[in-house]
């Protein structure tokens, strides 16, 4: 009875000693720091789990995103729990959702134009310049149309909900003048409807006949306010010996 008991009080002290002389392995769990994740390495025994040092953690922010979650591995397809227990070193990554934002066209009058919705940070094409009959499309620019959106150099879609506005400048056409060796007339240019007053050139031994649309003389311009074209008038003249003679 004595051997047994003391071959079992034997064997407990060899299992204790060779308890207290084993160390503890100990693994390291470390955080990307891209997009302001602040969280320094945790070293942590074998079995244990982050959760006892770090519970909870506040989620990241990082502007146009939206935080999805912590990851294990690069591509993000394997999900981190903190109270995960932990046999090996190990790094997380934050996954991230895009943001889709918006911009508004505002064509002050003119043909139509689709918003444009889409993640934040990728890359904007622009739609088709609006039209509007009477008119030249100018450019976009803000609710004052004071400020070109091109002056920003804006390619890529802001975490902002921004409003584009189309600046119109009125049609304006010219009108020259072929005096057919008469004393020149400056060219009129103006917006369509305008009203204007042409003065008569002048031409020795001559007098004049009038304006016409062709150079053969055949269709007379009786015109006073500005065609939606741009226009050639041609000058007649008459001899002055031909009118004393009626």
């Amino acid at each position: 009875m004595k051997n047994i008991f003391k071959m079992i009080l034997g064997l407990t002290i060899v299992l204790f000693l060779s308890g207290c002389g084993k160390e503890e392995i100990e693994y390291t769990v470390s955080f990307d720091k891209s997009y302001g994740v602040s969280i320094g390495d945790i070293i942590i025994n074998e079995g244990a789990n982050v959760s006892i040092l770090l519970p909870g953690p506040d989620d990241p922010v990082r502007e146009g995103y939206v935080f999805e979650g912590w990851y294990t591995d690069i591509e993000l397809t394997s999900e981190y729990n903190f109270t995960d227990k932990v046999y090996e070193d190990i790094k997380v990554y934050t996954k991230w959702i895009p943001i889709k934002y918006m911009r508004i066209f505002d064509t002050n009058g003119g043909s139509s134009i689709d918003y444009i919705r889409q993640d934040y940070e990728t890359v904007i094409t622009m739609p088709d310049d609006p039209v509007k009959e009477g008119y030249v499309f100018m450019g976009w620019y803000n609710e004052d149309l004071t400020i070109s959106y091109k002056s920003f150099g804006v390619t890529t879609m802001g975490f902002l909900k921004i409003t584009y506005y189309a600046l119109w400048a009125e049609v304006q056409f010219t009108i020259t003048f072929e005096t057919n060796g008469g004393s020149l007339i400056d060219p009129i240019t103006s917006e369509v409807g305008d009203v204007f007053i042409i003065d008569n050139p002048t031409k020795d031994g001559f007098v004049f006949g009038g304006w016409f649309y062709d150079e053969d003389l055949t269709i007379q311009a009786f015109i006073a306010t500005m065609p939606e074209e741009d226009t050639t008038l041609y000058a007649q003249w008459v001899l002055e010996e031909e009118l004393e003679f009626f």
